[in-house]
């Protein structure tokens, strides 16, 4: 147990997220909760607009 608690306090956690792939979720989300798209209309959407947009900077 003191182990696991050790690595607790010891661990830190980085999170990287990037603003333009949340504001494309965001976008879309709303235009779905609105009903003016389906789910898997919405979810095509985002999945193309997502690979586009991680393609051009890698």
């Amino acid at each position: 147990m003191n182990l696991f608690v050790n690595l607790m306090n010891h661990t830190s956690k980085k999170v990287i997220f990037d603003e333009e792939i949340i504001d494309m979720v965001e976008k879309e989300t709303m235009v779905y909760f609105k009903g003016d798209k389906s789910l898997d209309e919405t979810v095509e959407i985002i999945q193309q607009q997502v690979t586009a947009y991680v393609k051009e900077r890698h």
